[in-house]
């Protein structure tokens, strides 16, 4: 969930306006196990816990608070979409870097135009 929320705030936060952001938590689980219950009805296979890895990739991160979801797959169709996430991050950390008084008005603006 923290991977998908953090990807829907860099987004809206890229396009320059106010958004608001609405995250399902259903929806975030449902399309990581989505594999597993579309080949039910074929295989029979109610799925099984396969630890950090997903196929060849690995998608369960330990970070410094716990642990994030976060996999990389489908090949050259996402390349667009990884580049602008990649992005995204080097802005977001750059902009974290900044003084932390700037950032607490930035926020504030932000707040302030998503309001309205």
């Amino acid at each position: 969930m923290g991977a998908e929320t953090a990807f829907a705030v860099l987004t809206a936060l890229a396009s320059g306006s106010p958004h608001r952001i609405d995250i399902s938590m259903q929806e975030v689980v449902f399309v990581a196990n989505m594999v597993g219950v579309a080949s039910f009805p074929k295989t029979g296979h109610r799925g099984a816990r396969r630890g950090a890895n997903i196929g060849r990739t690995r998608e369960i991160w330990p970070c410094k608070d716990g642990w994030v979801s976060f996999g990389l797959r489908g090949g050259k169709a996402r390349v667009p979409s990884l580049t602008t996430l990649t992005r995204l991050i080097a802005e977001l950390t750059e902009y974290l870097q900044q003084d932390q008084n700037a950032i607490k008005a930035k926020i504030f603006q932000f707040n302030k135009r998503a309001r309205h």
